[in-house]
């Protein structure tokens, strides 16, 4: 006796494909964190909302700035977003950065990311928190010009640089939301 599986298979192709649209479904995202009352950072314009104010990250070491935040209360974070028009710059671009969060005492690399340009977005699995460290690239300012004369007595011109910090137009920190899924209605 000859079954055509046909049918069959289509049937069960079609409950997997329902299955996997409800699994990939958008996520959804919490307001942003760092606009709750209480919440400080290295520089307060970098946390006010607003695209048009900026503020400097905090000069660490000759090529390092890093920018700190502290929340009120701990919360899920699983994505910060960084705008700057200065990191935009190709200079910047592709330059390698940290995040790190305070957990018992310590600082904790969550995640390393690249620079994408006026945006940058940083996803990783949910930790809960109430402190963020996000290291960026300092840029080289120049400051002087020298001569030096070596054992030979020749005499090189020499420049001097200054690390300078970015400024940063804003930070923003998101928790993921619970996806609730529909029950499928039987009648």
């Amino acid at each position: 006796m000859k079954q055509n599986w046909k049918p069959t298979l289509l049937c069960a192709g079609l409950l997997i494909l329902s299955a996997c649209q409800q699994l990939l479904q958008p996520q959804s995202w919490s307001q942003n964190y760092a606009r709750l009352e209480g919440t400080a950072a290295t520089s307060a314009a970098m946390i006010d909302g607003d695209h048009e104010t900026s503020g400097l990250a905090k000069v660490v070491n000759r090529g390092t700035s890093e920018i700190t935040i502290v929340l009120p209360t701990k919360k899920r974070i699983s994505k910060v977003a960084i705008v700057s028009k200065q990191l935009s710059d190709p200079k910047f671009k592709g330059k390698r950065c940290n995040l790190y969060t305070m957990k018992q005492g310590d600082w904790n690399l969550v995640a390393p990311f690249s620079i994408q340009g006026f945006r940058t977005e940083v996803r990783f699995p949910a930790v809960e928190i109430d402190q963020i460290r996000i290291q960026v690239p300092s840029r080289l300012s120049f400051r002087e010009m020298g001569r030096i004369v070596n054992r030979y007595g020749d005499i090189h011109n020499q420049k001097y640089y200054d690390p300078t910090a970015p400024t940063i137009d804003e930070i923003e920190l998101y928790g993921p939301i619970e996806t609730v899924f529909a029950e499928p209605m039987v009648e």
